[in-house]
């Protein structure tokens, strides 16, 4: 992890625990389900004057990468609250002040959720009726996989189908797959199979000038063998035939295949080019609706 001041800093009442997040969370969220409520009663029951949901009934999180969350303060402090003996999930509180500070998981999921509320009136806002990019990329998902159009909208079609599949508790038996870029030096990109790194492999992003930008992508579209044409940096146009293993995920830039003599640094022009053998490997295990996460 990064030894850059964080991006955001969470901490308990007394000041006693201090959480510090190195990027910008990967989604601002309010749950309502019932074990979140549930947790949300007996917290409140303790400390009634710092209630940990919100008017409605929400619990407001902010998600991070678990690599980019850590304790930096206080973490002698922390106790494990668990809603029964046998679940997995910890909510992590402050015990000197008895307060909620980030929820973990025995299972080691690629994610942490951190009570918004600890982050004082920096943290950013949970803004309800938008699409997310981690939504609207398990949208895709779910229409490809079921032979709707590929929108990431929940259109009337999408919801009809997964009303159908819920009915049936038909479940998806792959863990979900994503990508992380790191544009630190040297530059990686990971695939993610639920909690676990399948893939790791040198990568090169954008040059000066034509970054490649950071955040969340959905893989939008995928082809074994395109032409990209356009103007570097310098001016000069190129037409590239037969680039191999291409996933679009913001506009023109995609992660695909590209010889080069060296990989691990900025050299192309905003795209996330790899080795041709691993761009065939990374392209099938990959598929629309994907997350591209992209960090500095």
């Amino acid at each position: 992890m990064t030894k850059t001041n964080p991006a955001h800093v969470a901490r308990c009442r007394c000041g006693a625990v201090e959480i510090g997040a190195w990027a910008e969370p990967v989604v601002v969220n309010a749950c309502y389900c019932d074990d979140c409520q549930a947790a949300a009663q007996q917290i409140a029951a303790a400390v009634p004057s710092a209630p940990a949901a919100s008017a409605d009934g929400g619990t407001e999180f902010m998600l991070f990468r678990r690599d980019r969350i850590a304790c930096t303060r206080g973490a002698e402090n922390l106790q494990a609250m668990r809603l029964t003996a046998a679940s997995k999930t910890r909510r992590m509180i402050a015990g000197c002040c008895t307060t909620p500070m980030y929820v973990g998981f025995d299972d080691k999921k690629p994610w942490v959720s951190a009570f918004r509320a600890s982050f004082g009136a920096d943290a950013p806002p949970v803004e309800m009726g938008k699409l997310d990019e981690t939504t609207k990329g398990a949208i895709e998902i779910f229409q490809a996989d079921h032979g709707l159009e590929v929108t990431g909208e929940p259109n009337a079609a999408t919801w009809q189908k997964l009303i159908i599949v819920a009915e049936l508790d038909h479940r998806n038996p792959q863990p979900y797959t994503w990508v992380s870029v790191t544009e630190s030096l040297p530059e990686t990109l990971e695939v993610h199979r639920g909690s676990h790194v399948v893939l790791t492999t040198p990568a090169n992003t954008g040059v000066p000038g034509a970054e490649t930008p950071t955040g969340i992508f959905p893989i939008f579209a995928r082809d074994v063998s395109t032409t990209m044409s356009g103007t570097d940096v310098d001016g000069t146009k190129y037409d590239i035939p037969d680039v191999p293993w291409v996933n679009y995920f913001n506009g023109g830039d995609a992660v695909h295949g590209y010889e080069r003599g060296s990989y691990g640094f900025p050299q192309s022009n905003g795209c996330v080019e790899l080795p041709i053998a691993t761009s065939k490997t990374v392209f099938g295990m990959l598929a629309l609706g994907d997350i591209v996460y992209i960090t500095g």
